[in-house]
């Protein structure tokens, strides 16, 4: 693509929801997405925007407050967003 923005827009991934289910989604997608980069060569890990979005200020209710945050920690490690207390958000646009 030339286009910088379609670009942005269609190497931009969002997960809504940060039960068990969606965070586990994320972390999927997020090794499928960075091989499939890295078997490009005309992109860059830096091209891509993987976000989860949460309503709740934590995610993943099932387990401890404390696992929950070690969980946030480690997806912002691996690029991913990580948005909490987020039930809306603008049309995702490269920042």
């Amino acid at each position: 693509m030339t286009d910088e923005a379609q670009k942005a827009r269609a190497l931009s991934f969002v997960v809504v929801g940060g039960g068990y289910a969606g965070t586990e989604a994320v972390a999927e997608m997020e090794d499928i997405i960075r091989d499939a980069v890295d078997a490009n060569s005309r992109l860059a890990q830096s091209d891509v925007r993987i976000v989860l979005v949460e309503a709740m200020g934590r995610i993943m209710p099932e387990v401890t407050e404390e696992q929950a945050e070690g969980v946030v920690e480690h997806l912002r490690g691996r690029g991913v967003e990580v948005l909490l207390n987020t039930s809306w958000a603008p049309p995702w646009t490269a920042s």
